[in-house]
């Protein structure tokens, strides 16, 4: 006789056609949930009503056969949108705030000290009212919220109070402590809220996950006085049958690959500004450098200002097998992380894909921070801060070096199965059930 599956409702803002980690974290999850007992359930926005900044329709076949359900919200952030592009339709670029001229500054404020916790708190309402009828419908006894946009959480609050469920809430990033708040000129009567919502959340969710722990706990530890044994760490990882089912071949063009979100907070620019000095090291290699993610029009003319004679292809936003080809057959992998205090509290979702590939890391940002430790345990992986030029250039030229001999270094990591997309979710599946 077939077991009855445990059902399990999830409250996700982003979920296909949007792109991007925080989509493929939760649809991992769901999909290899179901091989570990659980019936996923969703709940995200309509489609039509969502203010996504970028779409991948090719994440919707990775979840055919899961449950979801779609409702309405009203969008402040197409206000926002209006004020900052002209354009309600175009969306906001993730981690970072448009300050270019007055109306640009006035829509930060207006975001930062109107709209809390998040500009897409006018999704609550109508997600609580689904949900409240599925849980009724289904008995429901287990529920998740997934932030950004952390106003998800209110959501699980809210049930929490009224129903007898154990809730999980699940911080891809930081709350009130994301940099990007400092941007928009928030007042103290603004973060005191703010800050009370998180405080709320933490100590009544039953289990806290978030993508890196460490600094990470001991800050919300700290702002909740909650016990370490609810909190736990489960990073994004990889699909390891997209990695495998990939294959790679050997470029006669050195080539550099970056994906994800660039901003001008990202510490990119002094890998482009020694680019020109790597073509004059090896002025017969042919060197070529692709960007695939969200790249604003300034970045790009930066970029296209310093490479020189160099061939430089911004690709945009691809699918994500798409990507994932793209990085495989990379030479060099780059990373760039964020300018900030609170960088070391971050973890990109890509890092993990780039991990499984094998190829060379080239990081750049701080050196003493939680991703950066993580790399040193690659065999050919390294965080460099931004003024360790001389470094970074003898770096890459080993990595040339092996390339021209035809025998490209391996970066290898031990025990890389433990992140691949399903060992996670039997990781998180042991925890939602552990008491």
């Amino acid at each position: 006789m077939k077991l009855q599956k445990r059902k399990i409702l999830i409250f996700t803002y982003y979920w296909p056609p949007s792109g991007g980690s925080g989509v493929q974290r939760w649809l991992y999850f769901s999909k290899f949930l179901k091989d570990f007992g659980w019936h996923p359930i969703i709940i995200t926005v309509k489609k039509s009503k969502a203010s996504y900044s970028i779409f991948d329709n090719s994440l919707e076949s990775y979840i055919k056969d899961i449950i979801v359900h779609r409702t309405d919200t009203l969008e402040p952030l197409k206000f926002y949108s209006n004020l900052v592009s002209g354009n309600s339709t175009e969306g906001i670029q993730k981690g970072e705030v448009v300050k270019k001229n007055i109306f640009h500054r006035l829509a930060a404020f207006i975001r930062g000290n109107f709209y809390i916790p998040d500009a897409r708190k006018g999704w609550v309402r109508y997600a609580l009212k689904k949900g409240r009828e599925i849980i009724k419908k289904e008995d429901i006894k287990f529920v998740v919220t997934t932030g950004p946009p952390h106003s998800s959480h209110l959501i699980g609050l809210k049930l929490k109070k009224e129903f007898s469920i154990k809730w999980i809430a699940d911080f891809r990033d930081p709350w009130t402590s994301m940099f990007y708040l400092k941007e928009m000129y928030r007042t103290k009567f603004a973060q005191v809220i703010d800050e009370n919502f998180e405080k709320n959340v933490l100590k009544r969710a039953d289990k806290i996950i978030t993508t890196i722990g460490d600094s990470f706990h001991n800050e919300l530890i700290k702002k909740s006085n909650i016990s370490q044994k609810k909190l736990s760490a489960i990073p994004n990882g990889y699909d390891s049958q997209i990695i495998n089912n990939v294959s790679q071949k050997f470029n006669s063009t050195f080539h550099i690959v970056y994906s994800g979100l660039l901003t001008n907070n990202h510490s990119f620019k002094p890998f482009f500004l020694i680019l020109k000095d790597l073509k004059l090291l090896y002025p017969k290699l042919k060197i070529k450098v692709s960007l695939a993610g969200q790249v604003s029009d300034d970045i790009d003319l930066f970029i296209r200002e310093n490479t020189g004679n160099i061939l430089y292809i911004n690709k945009g936003y691809l699918p994500h097998y798409e990507s994932v080809n793209l990085i495989k057959n990379a030479n060099l992998l780059l990373n760039f992380t964020y300018n900030s205090e609170s960088n070391d509290k971050m973890i990109p979702g890509k890092v993990l894909e780039y991990i499984a590939t094998g190829i060379p890391i080239l990081s750049i940002g701080n050196t003493n921070n939680y991703l950066s430790k993580f790399l040193l345990k690659g065999t050919c992986a390294k965080t460099f801060s931004e003024n360790d030029l001389k470094e970074m250039k003898s770096f890459i030229g080993k990595v040339i070096g092996a390339y021209i001999k035809k025998k490209p270094l391996k970066n290898s990591f031990s025990n890389i199965e433990n992140f691949s997309r399903k060992a996670l979710t039997k990781k998180l599946s042991n925890l939602i059930l552990k008491k």
